[in-house]
C-alpha cells in the first residue's frame, strides 16, 4: 500500500517503525476478516511473535526532489514515494499499487459483493 501524505506534508525528517507479525496460527495483521472473528482469532491463539524494527531517519533533500521528480507532482508526493521506495528495498518488501479504497473494495469481494468488477 501506499503511504498516507500527512507525515510528509511538512516536509521535515520522518522515522517510520515496522512491525511484522510471526504467528503460526493467526496474523493480526490479517485486517480484511470481520472485527469480531478477527478479535475471536487472536483471542485464541497462545502467542504471538512481534518484530519491530526502526527505520532509519529519512531527511528530505533537493538533490531527492530533482532527481525523483518524475515520481511525483508536488514535492510532497515525491519525499513520500523515496521513502516507501526506500523503506521497501530495505526490508525486501514488495511495493505494490493498491490503495486503501482497492482494499475495501477486495475485503467487499471476498465477503459478499460480487458484483464488483476486477480491473
Amino acid at each position: 500500500m501506499r503511504f498516507k501524505r500527512g507525515a510528509f506534508v511538512s516536509l521535515m525528517p520522518v522515522q517510520p517503525i515496522y512491525m511484522k507479525y510471526c504467528s503460526p496460527f493467526c496474523n493480526p495483521a490479517f485486517d480484511i476478516i470481520p472485527t469480531l472473528m478477527h478479535v475471536f482469532y487472536v483471542a485464541c491463539q497462545p502467542f504471538t511473535i512481534l518484530e519491530i524494527h526502526r527505520m532509519p531517519v529519512l531527511f528530505p533533500t533537493e538533490f531527492m526532489f530533482e532527481r525523483y521528480k518524475s515520481w511525483g507532482e508536488s514535492k510532497v508526493e515525491v519525499y513520500c514515494e523515496v521513502a516507501r521506495d526506500v523503506y521497501c528495498k530495505s526490508f525486501g518488501l514488495k511495493k505494490l499499487h493498491q490503495s486503501f479504497v482497492d482494499k475495501q473494495k477486495f475485503k467487499d469481494y471476498v465477503f459478499g459483493n460480487k458484483e464488483l468488477k476486477l480491473e
